[in-house]
C-alpha cells in the first residue's frame, strides 16, 4: 500500500476514535479527558483492501501502562469490531496474502510470540515458542511459514552474573567502561 492510502487510513481511523459522538464540542479538555484519548497505529490493510486491522491503545490506570488491542474494519462497514479474545499486549497485526489469516505479536503468554486468528471470533493460537520476545515479524512468501526478530536468550553464566548483580558490558573480552559525557570544572 502506497503512503498516500496508509495515511488516509490512518487519519480516518484515528477521527472516528478521536471523535465517535457528534455535538460534544462543548467538552472541556483536562488532565482526565487526555487520558481517556485513544490512538490509533499501525494500520494493515488486506491486499484487497477488503479489511482494515489496526492497533488502538489506551491508558490503563488500574495497572499504570497501556492497553493494546486489535480492531478490524471491513470495507464499506461503519462499525469496528475487535478481536473477542484480546490482550493488553496484542500488536502489529499482520495479514496474510489471502486476506484469511491474522497474525499479530502478544505476550499473552508471557514473552512476546506471534498468534494467528483465523476468525475475528475465533481463539488466537500460538504458532511461535522463542525464548525470548519477538520484536518484529514477516510472513513467508507460501503464507504458511514467519521470519522473525529476536534476541538470543542468555546463557546460564550471563543469568547467574545477574542475578548476582553483576551488569558490566563485556566486549571483545574486555570490560567496557563508558566516560563520562562532561566534566564539570569547579571554577
Amino acid at each position: 500500500m502506497n503512503n498516500s492510502k496508509r495515511l488516509c487510513l490512518s487519519l480516518t481511523l484515528t477521527w472516528a476514535f478521536l471523535f465517535p459522538l457528534q455535538g460534544r464540542a462543548d467538552k472541556i479538555w483536562t488532565l482526565e479527558s487526555l487520558l481517556e484519548l485513544k490512538t490509533i497505529a499501525d494500520p494493515q490493510m488486506t491486499a484487497d483492501g477488503s479489511k482494515a486491522a489496526y492497533v488502538v491503545r489506551t491508558v490503563n490506570m488500574e495497572r499504570n501502562g497501556y492497553d493494546q488491542t486489535i480492531w478490524i474494519v471491513a470495507a464499506g462497514v461503519s462499525e469496528p469490531k475487535r478481536l473477542s479474545v484480546s490482550h493488553f499486549s496484542d500488536s502489529r497485526p499482520r495479514w496474510s496474502k489471502d486476506g484469511r489469516r491474522l497474525a499479530f505479536i502478544s505476550s499473552r503468554d508471557g514473552n512476546a510470540q506471534i498468534y494467528i486468528s483465523d476468525t475475528l471470533d475465533g481463539h488466537p493460537r500460538r504458532v511461535t515458542n522463542s525464548p525470548t520476545s519477538i520484536s518484529y515479524f514477516k510472513w513467508s512468501p507460501n503464507n504458511e511459514e514467519f521470519g522473525y526478530l529476536a534476541a538470543d536468550d542468555l546463557t546460564e553464566e550471563e543469568k547467574v552474573r545477574i542475578r548476582k548483580g553483576d551488569d558490566s558490558i563485556v566486549a571483545n573480552g574486555r570490560i567496557q567502561v563508558q566516560p563520562p559525557l562532561h566534566h564539570l570544572n569547579p571554577r
